[in-house]
């Protein structure tokens, strides 16, 4: 899964782009990372704005695992916006704030809840429109308690719940709202 050099890329073809691909290489995506052993097609500090991309660029912007390593996850999200087409995709993948894998690992600089990207699909104007918000839990038989009270209501899952139990990532995939 590696840095595949086999074939040139023809990047200027793909519409999709991996922000902080790290080891995985998606063939229909450019990937972006700042390690030089990663998989990335560019290297990029990803906490230096610009990205090095135009306006409107690519129809889905992916943001799996890479929020939580950044020293400014709104400007990251909004950087996002800014290179999606209208009408295209921000998908996010992140850990919960209650999964070990939140605060298990010393180079999350932030923990998220599922309230933390309503500003991007409220107010006036949102920036985005959500096409999805979903909590993922770990297929032990422990986890489906914390499963059905999240799916009667993600606020009494967060207020009352997620301590007792965890939850593991969230994934929201919002679409780009430009006039």
């Amino acid at each position: 899964m590696g840095k595949t050099m086999d074939r040139p890329r023809d990047l200027s073809r793909l519409t999709a782009v991996n922000i902080g691909c790290g080891p995985l290489r998606h063939e229909d995506a450019i990937g972006v990372d700042r390690d030089p052993s990663s998989a990335a097609d560019i290297y990029h500090d990803l906490d230096a704005y610009p990205w090095p991309f135009a306006d409107d660029r690519f129809q889905e912007v992916r943001l799996h695992h890479v929020l939580e390593h950044l020293g400014d996850p709104d400007r990251a999200v909004r950087e996002a916006r800014r290179i999606c087409a209208p009408g295209g995709i921000v998908s996010i993948v992140t850990p919960h704030f209650s999964s070990y894998e939140s605060y298990g690992d010393i180079t999350h600089k932030f923990h998220f809840g599922l309230v933390t990207f309503k500003p991007y699909y409220s107010g006036e104007p949102p920036p985005f429109g959500l096409r999805l918000r979903k909590l993922h839990f770990g297929s032990s038989p422990l986890c489906w308690p914390g499963r059905l009270i999240a799916a009667l209501s993600y606020d009494l899952y967060e207020k009352y719940f997620c301590w007792i139990f965890p939850g593991r990532n969230m994934e929201f995939r919002l679409v780009a709202v430009k006039l």
